[in-house]
């Protein structure tokens, strides 16, 4: 009688093992470049309410897709700085044509507002083309 309780209890803990694994970890990820984008602002702009504390705006920034153009102040190995407000993580390598002082447009996610650094992050980012 133990043994089958044992063999039925181990049984069932695979069982939800797989449901779990199957249910919550094996879904898609997100790709940022597909996505269109459902905020399209200029860099002061999707500022200004995390600087001003908009708990409600903000709260409609976050996780969302966010086409944003701005001047490039800051230049490091896969981040870049937008008007000294805006700070973007890119996808890949920077490219070799950007340079501060160049106006560009970037697409990725919006993470939230870092009131350390008195910056907006954006991550999984990817530099548009011009148009």
């Amino acid at each position: 009688m133990n043994k089958k309780r044992v063999f039925i209890s181990t049984i069932l803990l695979l069982l939800s093992l797989i449901a779990v694994y199957v249910f919550f970890l094996s879904g898609k990820h997100r790709v940022i470049a597909d996505e269109d984008a459902t905020i399209v602002l200029k860099s002061e702009e999707l500022y200004a309410p995390f600087k001003n504390n908009h708990s409600t705006l903000t709260a409609n920034y976050i996780d969302q897709v966010a086409q944003v153009s701005g001047l490039i102040t800051s230049i490091s190995k896969n981040t870049i700085e937008l008007d000294n407000i805006i700070q973007v993580d890119l996808n890949n390598d920077l490219k070799t044509n950007l340079e501060k002082g160049k106006i560009i447009t970037i697409k990725g996610r919006c993470v939230g507002y870092d009131d350390l650094f008195d910056v907006v992050k954006i991550d999984q980012a990817i530099v548009l083309p011009k148009e």
